[in-house]
């Protein structure tokens, strides 16, 4: 971006970039709330074309209607002399491709957040399939003090609120947004 204030955000970090794809991610304040944003560019005048931008707006719609504690929310978009940008919620975190020594316990409250995503993600009629499932693109938050439990409901994977480690702090699996698709 070429300012550091852009519409009502204020850009505090670059968090991270894909220039061949003509994506950069970053970390900014909302002016009107003080709270912290992600901002996500994309610059298809970089890139080979915009028709990449017709399904970026289509995902957009997509990420408008769900509603997932462990899925950053879709907060805003808006154009730019290149592309777009959209903003999410900031979910402090760090990406399970981060080096970690993991107990066996954690690594199964991992999965299990996970599959409770996908099996979310795949309520839907059509169903929403996340196309880019990779380390980089899970996050992982330790919550503490434990979140109280959820409210009774259907069946579903594991804990909602992710299980404890042998520390007792609880654990969340979180999946970002990056390339939805229905089928």
């Amino acid at each position: 971006m070429k300012d550091s204030l852009t519409h009502d955000y204020k850009i505090i970090l670059q968090l991270g970039h894909n220039y061949t794809g003509g994506r950069v991610t970053y970390l900014a304040t909302n002016t009107q709330t003080e709270e912290q944003v992600v901002i996500k560019e994309f610059q298809f005048a970089q890139s080979a074309s915009w028709s990449g931008y017709d399904v970026y707006q289509q995902e957009i719609e997509l990420l408008k209607r769900l509603n997932h504690p462990n899925i950053p929310k879709y907060l805003d978009s808006f154009p730019t002399e290149d592309g777009f940008c959209m903003v999410q919620e900031y979910m402090e975190a760090e990406p399970l491709s981060k080096p970690g020594n993991w107990s066996p316990g954690e690594i199964k409250q991992i999965a299990l957040s996970i599959l409770e995503i996908l099996e979310y993600l795949q309520s839907f009629s059509p169903i929403i399939i996340h196309r880019d499932i990779k380390p980089e693109n899970i996050l992982i938050r330790r919550l503490d003090p434990p979140q109280p439990p959820p409210p009774l409901g259907p069946p579903h994977w594991g804990k909602r609120k992710g299980g404890e480690d042998k520390k007792g702090e609880e654990f969340r699996a979180m999946c970002l947004f990056n390339r939805f698709w229905f089928r």
